[in-house]
């Protein structure tokens, strides 16, 4: 394993979620060019170049933006990612989502994942809600959003091209207070990353101020 893929920051049974590096481009760039799903990185649907790419990464994580690899914890294999793309500090809020690759992304992986960015989000920023938007064709994901306690916040009929028709989507949004309701439901998944908070706590004090940390940061 290397530094880098020792660098978690968020672990779970079944996956880890890790800052992005240069290294993840090729993979990250690999899902930017596929058409067969659509998600944040690729929403433009046009052909782009590996330095086009770039430079919208970078730009995207200068402006404030947050990235995360999400690998299969056995594995070690990129499996997905979670953002967050846009947060306004004034008024309390951040808008993302987490993308799986099509194997995992209905799965136990894909759910972990979510949980995992939703309580880091919350407990890392003093914001009162999250956004996100969810298309009308994925209710299997509007389902599970629906299940950790997002609310519709509004609709937009007719807005996205998809499979030869239109397509609405759903604007979502969970407020600090509602996570709060609905965590309890997870407690088991989200414990084994406080836990492993706790861990990278203890080798950190034990390690002293010249000492290796493990966890990574945002």
């Amino acid at each position: 394993m290397s530094i880098l893929d020792a660098a978690v920051t968020l672990s779970g049974r079944l996956v880890t979620l890790r800052p992005i590096s240069r290294e993840d481009y090729p993979t990250l760039f690999r899902w930017r060019s596929s058409f067969e799903t659509v998600h944040y990185l690729n929403f433009r649907r046009r052909v782009a170049t590996f330095e086009e790419f770039v430079r919208d990464m970078e730009g995207m994580l200068a402006s404030g933006g947050m990235l995360l690899l999400v690998r299969g914890k056995q594995s070690g294999e990129p499996i997905g990612y979670a953002l967050a793309h846009t947060v306004n500090a004034w008024d309390g809020w951040m808008s993302g989502g987490v993308h799986m690759d099509e194997r995992h992304r209905l799965r136990g992986p894909g759910g972990e994942a979510s949980l995992l960015w939703v309580d880091f989000l919350f407990r890392a920023y003093p914001i009162r809600k999250l956004t996100t938007e969810i298309y009308e064709f994925a209710d299997k994901v509007l389902q599970m959003a629906h299940a950790m306690g997002f609310e519709q916040a509004g609709f937009m009929p007719d807005h996205f091209w998809w499979q030869d028709r239109s397509w609405g989507v759903h604007h979502m949004a969970l407020t600090r207070e509602r996570w709060n309701e609905h965590r309890g439901r997870y407690a088991d998944i989200i414990d084994t990353q406080r836990q492993f908070d706790e861990l990278i706590s203890v080798s950190v004090d034990a390690s002293g101020p010249d000492g290796h940390k493990l966890g990574g940061e945002l």
